[in-house]
């Protein structure tokens, strides 16, 4: 019965176990792929945002300037066309 049991524990029980070890190897890489790739991707994110944050800063100043150069130029129209103009 000993002899069996040492069979079965050696033929079957072990190379499962070894089975069951690289499994859990390679699930543990992939989990440590996958944070790498988290990371990353959060570092874009953050670069996204900051990007994004920059081009909303340059719009607001284009925005800013066209309301500059829209008014200097119906200043100089009124001037021009003899009606009175806006005090500032």
């Amino acid at each position: 019965m000993g002899v069996t049991a040492l069979f079965f524990q050696v033929l079957v029980l072990y190379p499962w176990h070894e089975e069951l070890s690289d499994q859990f190897a390679a699930i543990q890489n992939e989990i440590h792929h996958m944070e790498n790739l988290s990371k990353s991707l959060g570092d874009k994110m953050d670069q996204v945002m900051a990007l994004e944050e920059q081009v909303k800063v340059k719009e607001r100043a284009i925005l800013q300037r066209e309301e500059e150069i829209l008014n200097i130029i119906s200043g100089q129209g009124r001037k021009s066309s003899g009606l009175p103009q806006e005090s500032t």
